[in-house]
């Protein structure tokens, strides 16, 4: 029998270890179906999305290519490739990930990379969240907002000089209605519109010192020059009014990202970098 045909149907997880450490993931199973495969995480709608995968039988180690289809947040479409390995083994399946993105591992080896071991299981699917099925709502600020049933909250993407796609995400919280949240997120994204210099001139105070001693190589930038690179491509409120705003580095940081807090008072409370 193939691989491609003894793979088909539930697995269950059973572990997930990388570079020697056991790693916590909300996957429950991998599901295939035909050339599609799903990891299945039951706190996303419908346990999340499909992708399509490929194995390479004839290959040593044995490759798991895993290709995944999305929307960018401009409407491109955004494609993502895993190149892994597997091991499959009657009722046991290894999955190995490497620890550099894009490329095949050299070994399956949870200490060198991260190795998923998946059983067999003659069950049903797990039971996933399910959709809300709330319509999208129109603001007269903020645009098309469409409701996230996987993160609980509504999405919408505005212009805000000079970045001209800015995703917004206003969370619902616990004790707001719809309603509620949209105002909370339109009065900051209105204070915003307004102060958001102010946010990169705050990183620029807190990072450009860390940037020229550890960063910027021969490159000494003055705060106005520190804030010019800086991007804005995300703004995250919170069900109190506190956000958070993504900044692209524009290749300050090696392509992290500069996370800029502010309070539900619109004080600046941190900036830092992450991914």
């Amino acid at each position: 029998m193939s691989d491609q045909r003894a793979i088909q149907g539930l697995w269950r997880v059973m572990s997930l270890v990388s570079r020697g450490e056991p790693v916590l993931s909300a996957t429950t199973h991998y599901q295939f179906d035909g050339n599609r495969v799903k990891a299945i995480n039951p706190a996303r709608v419908d346990g999340g999305a499909w992708a399509t995968f490929e194995l390479d039988e004839a290959a040593w180690p044995r490759r798991f290519t895993m290709t995944a289809e999305g929307a960018g947040r401009d409407g491109v479409p955004v494609q993502r490739v895993d190149r892994w390995l597997y091991d499959l083994n009657g009722d046991t399946l290894r999955l190995c990930w490497p620890n550099v993105f894009g490329r095949y591992p050299d070994l399956i080896s949870d200490v060198v990379h991260g190795v998923w071991v998946l059983v067999r299981d003659a069950g049903s699917p797990p039971q996933t969240k399910q959709s809300a099925g709330k319509a999208p709502i129109d603001d007269a600020a903020l645009g098309r907002l469409t409701w996230d049933d996987n993160f609980d909250l509504w999405d919408a993407t505005i212009a805000l000089p000079p970045a001209s796609n800015v995703g917004v995400q206003i969370d619902l919280g616990t004790d707001q209605d719809d309603a509620a949240a949209i105002v909370t997120g339109r009065a900051f994204v209105d204070w915003l519109r307004a102060h958001e210099p102010e946010a990169r001139a705050y990183a620029a105070s807190l990072m450009l010192d860390g940037y020229n001693s550890d960063w910027g190589d021969d490159e000494q930038l003055t705060p106005a020059a520190f804030a010019e690179r800086l991007t804005l491509e995300e703004i995250a409120v919170g069900s109190d009014g506190d956000a958070t705003l993504y900044y692209n580095d524009g290749d300050l940081f090696g392509g992290h990202v500069v996370i800029v807090s502010l309070d539900a008072n619109r004080t600046f409370t941190d900036a830092n970098i992450a991914g």
